[in-house]
């Protein structure tokens, strides 16, 4: 059953910390010098003439593809608060999800806890109460992800059985999160380990918030919105290349050129996955179209389409960021 929330004052919290800031900036320093040389040692003069061509309205139907998977994984933020019984209005609760953007290049997206406590200043939820929908956002996520690799390794003869195996992959990952005997099972499993002993209590407490949001019918619905929402920005890929390189891939195999490099770079917890995501990306394309595609207008590839899916999306996220800043905050008391 469901129930609206009154505008409720919150109580004194602090979103913006010194010590965010510094985070903040350290990491937009550090993807400057990450670009700066991924860019030098793959050719930059090849790079921009690779780019030249790229026209105004195709950058603008990449920018339609990529704001199409914000949309879809909006419609899950709203799945989860519904399932907790909490009825933020939409036009609130679209700049909440965008706002955590912001926090794209945290490790693993997990800065995204922001939009937590963006609804606990404005709304006095609890951040206890929406910090799982984080965790599982991140957890659907993956199985969209592993799903979409799967799909794109049909495309290949030798790829059946990894598509079999990211299918077993994804089935196991609901089972976890979805039949709570084995997923308490593991969680003591690794509360016994040397690394994670100390955190046992916290393991097992994310794991019985998790479980509210994790019955099989909402993970799969989860899942699916997760694996469209993803699939939106393979064909964001395969747009890019088409428009650099046309005829060189098609669209079973982008998706593995975006999921793969995706998954790697969050599962490596660097953030935003800067770096690894991009050359990955690079290599693969190359790979994918037995080389049809060159490593230069592979790289020119990787970097428009990070520029209108990964950094379209911070940009967004700032701008409803300082939305909510000045429309819904609460003054701290």
């Amino acid at each position: 059953m469901t129930s609206s929330l009154p505008p409720a004052p919150a109580p004194s919290s602090r979103l913006f910390t010194p010590a965010l800031v510094r985070r903040t900036l350290f990491v937009a320093l550090f993807a400057v010098v990450v670009y700066a040389a991924w860019l030098l040692l793959a050719d930059f003069p090849a790079i921009v003439r690779s780019l030249q061509g790229v026209s105004a309205s195709a950058v603008l139907l990449a920018l339609l593809y990529a704001t199409l998977n914000y949309a879809i994984r909006w419609l899950r933020w709203e799945l989860y608060l519904r399932r907790l019984g909490l009825v933020v209005p939409w036009t609130e609760s679209v700049v909440v999800f965008t706002a955590g953007f912001a926090m794209t290049v945290t490790p693993a997206k997990m800065g995204e806890i922001l939009k937590s406590l963006l609804l606990k200043n404005s709304r006095d939820i609890a951040v206890a109460t929406t910090a799982p929908i984080v965790v599982a956002e991140r957890v659907t996520d993956l199985g969209g992800l592993v799903a979409l690799a799967a799909i794109g390794c049909l495309a290949f003869d030798a790829g059946v059985p990894m598509a079999i195996g990211g299918g077993v992959l994804v089935l196991l990952l609901s089972v976890i999160c979805s039949v709570r005997p084995v997923g308490l099972l593991l969680v003591r499993f690794a509360g016994r380990l040397p690394v994670l002993h100390k955190v046992a209590d916290r393991l097992l407490a994310a794991h019985d918030s998790l479980h509210r949001l994790s019955g099989f019918g909402i993970m799969l619905q989860a899942t699916l919105l997760s694996t469209l929402a993803w699939f939106t920005h393979c064909v964001c890929l395969w747009h890019c290349a088409e428009v650099i390189a046309p005829g060189s891939i098609d669209l079973l195999a982008s998706c593995v050129a975006y999921a793969v490099p995706l998954l790697g770079g969050t599962l490596l917890l660097i953030p935003g996955g800067l770096g690894a995501t991009e050359a990955s990306m690079t290599g693969l394309l190359v790979v994918l179209s037995g080389s049809q595609i060159g490593t230069a207008a592979a790289a020119a590839i990787a970097l428009l389409v990070r520029l209108v899916t990964f950094w379209w999306a911070i940009g967004l996220g700032l701008a409803a960021l300082g939305w909510w800043h000045r429309r819904y905050r609460r003054a701290d008391r």
